[in-house]
């Protein structure tokens, strides 16, 4: 059994739930990995945090703008809040279990405690996959590749005795520069034009 297409006003509802997990993650990246970068520790933050902020208030400006290009029609599908579905909630619980399981075992059994934000960085990945196939958003599937290769080079940075600072550096400030593009990337590929202008026919020469 195929499940049903999605509706315009549902991928926009989609997409602005993905983008604001992503913003969130971003500035949770930031805040979290740029202590180690001396001087530049304040401004890293600053800039992430702000472009965070900015890029969320276009959010919810695509929102508006979408629901109004995209109104639900009489008797069409109810809208559903994305982040209560079983879907996302077994994504959500599927995470934790490996974020923190697997911070545990590096922390605690291995003694890795240099690989942190690597491994985080690999999870978050990992979860933009099933985000994207959750809400028909193809373009988490490339976030989650980016991320994933960061999260993996962090651990190859490790490993060939690079400092703390550069696994924060590759794993966790390049991942939350690569939520940010994404999020900017797909607001401007997919801003909806005013209903007016689209039925607005072509003008003639």
């Amino acid at each position: 059994m195929t499940s049903p297409v999605p509706t315009a006003r549902q991928r926009a509802e989609g997409q602005v739930a993905g983008s604001l997990v992503s913003l969130v993650f971003a500035a949770v990246f930031f805040l979290a990995n740029s202590g180690r970068l001396g001087a530049a520790s304040v401004p890293v933050q600053a800039a992430g945090l702000l472009a965070a902020a900015a890029l969320a208030a276009a959010v919810l400006r695509f929102r508006r703008a979408a629901l109004d290009a995209h109104p639900a029609g009489p008797g069409g599908p109810p809208g559903r809040n994305p982040f209560t579905g079983r879907g996302y909630l077994a994504v959500v619980g599927i995470e934790a279990a490996a974020l923190f399981g697997g911070l545990f075992v590096l922390n605690s059994v291995l003694g890795l405690t240099g690989v942190n934000i690597a491994w985080i960085a690999l999870v978050v990945g990992t979860h933009f996959y099933a985000l994207g196939a959750l809400w028909r958003l193809p373009v988490f599937h490339v976030l989650a590749t980016a991320m994933t290769l960061l999260g993996l080079a962090g651990f190859a940075v490790h490993a060939l005795g690079g400092p703390p600072a550069a696994v924060d550096l590759v794993s966790g400030i390049g991942s939350g520069l690569c939520l940010l593009g994404t999020v900017a990337a797909t607001l401007a590929a997919s801003w909806p034009r005013p209903r007016a202008a689209r039925a607005q026919p072509p003008s003639r020469a």
